[in-house]
Formats: C-alpha cells, structure tokens, sequence
C-alpha cells in the first residue's frame, strides 16, 4: 500500500467557473464518461473510438490497460513480466497497431529494487520489449513520446537509493538505446518533464539548484546531434508576485509545434500577515516558447495547479489540473490570447487540501486528430474518501 501511495504523488506530480469563454475551434463541452474498473495514469486518444488507459490495477498491483472502443472499455491482457508489482505510468503510439506503454516494475519483496519496463502494442498482443542494462538497482521510464514507427523517445531515472540519474532513451524501429544526458546535469533526476516532436527536437525539463528562477529552471534541447541547454523563461519586473512567490514548480513541457512549446505548474503567491510572508493559494503557471522567446503567463483570476497540457495549434490548447479546497478537476482553455477556465463536470466534493493524495482531479490528457480531448484523473466517493478513476471526454460540436 505504501509503494502505491508514493507512486500515486509521482503521478499527481501535471467545474464551473466565472469565466465563460468558449473555445474557438475543437470540442467545446467536456462531460464525464464511463470508467474503467482500475488506476490509470495516462491516457492516448488516437481517435474517438480509440482511447487507451494506461495504470494498475487488481489487488496484486499489476500493470492494467484499458481500451475504448466507442461504447465501453475493455480490459486487455498486458505482457507477462516476472516482477511483483508493475506500473504503467505513460502510453504513446501513432496508430491503432503500434503502440506504446511504460513504466516501472518492482521485481521483489521491496520497494529498493525496482526496474524500467517497457511494452508495445502491435494490434493483437502486449509484449515487453528489452531494454539496455543500466547496471543500477533502480530505474524507471516514464513520459513517452510516440513520433513513428521507428521515432519513439522515453524519459526515466537510474540509479541506487536516494542517488538517482536521468535516462533518455530512443527507439529506432528495432532496439531501445540510451541517449546520454550531458554529465554536468547527471543529478537532475526530478525531472520535470520530457516531449519530442522529431528526431532532432526534443525537450527535457527540470528543475535544479539555484539562487535565482532562471537557475534553477533547466531547460535541455536535442538537434539531433547533442544536448545543448536551452535559454529558459526569465521572471523578471514584469511579474513581481513570481519573484516573491513562497514557492514555484514546472512540473511539465508540451512541444505541439517547433515554435510552440508550453511549459507548466504552479506558484504560490506570497500573501503578507504582519513583517511576514506566508503562502498563498496555489495559482496555474504557464510559458510559452513561440520560437523567438519565453512569454510567461500568471494570471492572478487563474487558481489551481497544472498537470498536463496538450493541444492542436497555436489557438487551440487545454490544460487539466485541479483547484480549490475542497479539490475539484479543473480545465482551462487557451485561445491564442488567454487562457480561461472551461466548464468541467462536477464530481462531488473532494478531501480539503491539495497535498492530500484523495485529491478530486484531473492529471493526464490527450486529444486526439478529429479535436476530441479525453483526460483522466481520480476522485473520492464515499464517506471514507475511497479513491475511484475519472474520465472526462470533451467532443467536437
């Protein structure tokens, strides 16, 4: 139980509002849709008709993938690995025949000894597929981005306890190689997020050690050739209640575009009481990269925290997250102006504090070619706040 509640809090790691604002284009009213009977992490939506989950499931903590098929979901049977526990925490694929899922798997009795796992989906069956040895007695892959049939990119950890690296990996069409991480920043395990577009533009986020914003933000592009690290958003005179937030996290980057790249998270404000500063209420933090530079938007009439962010075209991109106390799913809609707040289904009310892993929320989303936009979260039902999948779907008019 306690190895599910701490990858629950890795995974928590992206209504009706005020703001009316309907989106310009793609779907445009998010409604809540039938779950399946398990934990899911990631979603993939390929078509409307086509929506994979991918989580844990069962009492024995097995890796689960749900698929949609246009009228309900089925459960489908994964690849048969020797481990104890599986995770599967992201899925990626490119067609209904090639697709991709990851995760981590412990092999034993412990939570020390853990493994990155990998499988593919080839229209019929689920099977892992080997990955390099990193000779180390932890590991994990998680964030997937799916370019081709032989362009598949995956983020993860190595590494022995309480000392771990990143790990990139690359899919060719026939093997699982790793691409090594500069190793000046061969500490940024925490990642903060990973998104590939092609084979020479690739976005790995995180945040590391320093005295200001700008250095603590690492940003790190591959051309194709090596990593360089790539100027990030500057907090400067324009946004005074960033430079005085008690605490500010990007916890996510999106390439929809090579001059359209999101970043995303959550900020603190700083609320005075006396000489002192406190935090206060969690408010959405979005940048964005148009190719020239960082705009940074804080817009104070935006509280909650960012959990993932997908989109189609510059004027048309969502974001879930959660917000509130009691907690609630959130979604937000960008225009190619602002960001608003669309309205969301209600789902009862939720535990009061966001650090509390019960939270009512939204953490993943995907949208798939025709514009349909699904995500996937949790919710608490019951007296005793049992936890239980939500899945929200939003369809083209």
């Amino acid at each position: 139980m306690q190895a599910r509640l701490a990858l629950i809090a890795v995974i928590v790691l992206a209504l009706v509002s005020g703001c009316t604002d309907s989106p310009p284009s793609g779907c445009d009213v998010w409604k809540q849709a039938a779950p399946p009977a398990g934990y899911v992490s990631d979603v993939l939506a390929l078509a409307d008709d086509d929506v994979w989950l991918a989580g844990q499931g069962g009492e024995d903590f097995r890796g689960s993938v749900f698929h949609w098929e246009g009228r309900r979901w089925h459960s489908v049977q994964t690849a048969r690995l020797d481990a104890r526990h599986i995770w599967l925490t992201s899925i990626a694929g490119v067609a209904p025949d090639d697709i991709w899922a990851s995760g981590i798997a412990f092999p034993k009795d412990t939570d020390r000894l853990s493994h990155p796992v990998v499988e593919h989906w080839d229209g019929r069956t689920w099977s892992a597929v080997p990955l390099p040895d990193l000779g180390s007695s932890q590991g994990s892959m998680g964030g997937l981005s799916a370019i081709s049939a032989d362009e598949v990119w995956a983020a993860g950890w190595y590494g022995e306890r309480n000392h771990h690296h990143p790990l990139v990996q690359r899919w060719d069409g026939r093997t699982w190689a790793r691409v090594p991480v500069p190793d000046q920043f061969r500490d940024l395990y925490a990642l903060g997020g990973f998104s590939a577009i092609a084979s020479d533009d690739v976005w790995l986020l995180a945040m590391g050690e320093g005295d200001t914003l700008g250095e603590r933000i690492i940003t790190l592009h591959w051309d194709g050739h090596g990593w360089t690290r790539f100027p990030g958003p500057v907090f400067g005179p324009t946004e005074p209640r960033l430079l005085e937030a008690t605490s500010l996290y990007l916890k996510g980057i999106t390439a929809i575009g090579r001059d359209d790249v999101w970043m995303f998270g959550e900020y603190e404000p700083a609320r005075k009481v006396g000489r002192h500063a406190t935090p206060g209420r969690q408010q959405a933090l979005f940048a964005h990269w148009d190719g020239g530079r960082w705009s940074v938007i804080s817009d104070p009439e935006l509280p909650g925290r960012v959990n993932a962010l997908a989109g189609r075209s510059p004027d048309d991109v969502w974001a879930v997250g959660v917000q509130g106390s009691p907690t609630r799913p959130v979604t937000w809609h960008w225009d190619g102006h602002k960001w608003s707040e669309a309205p969301s289904p209600q789902v009862g009310v939720g535990p009061q504090h966001m650090d509390d892993f019960r939270t009512n929320e939204l953490f993943t989303l995907s949208i798939a070619p025709d514009g349909t936009a699904w995500a996937a979260g949790q919710y608490a039902v019951g007296e005793e706040n049992d936890i239980d999948t939500l899945v929200e779907v939003c369809r083209t008019p």
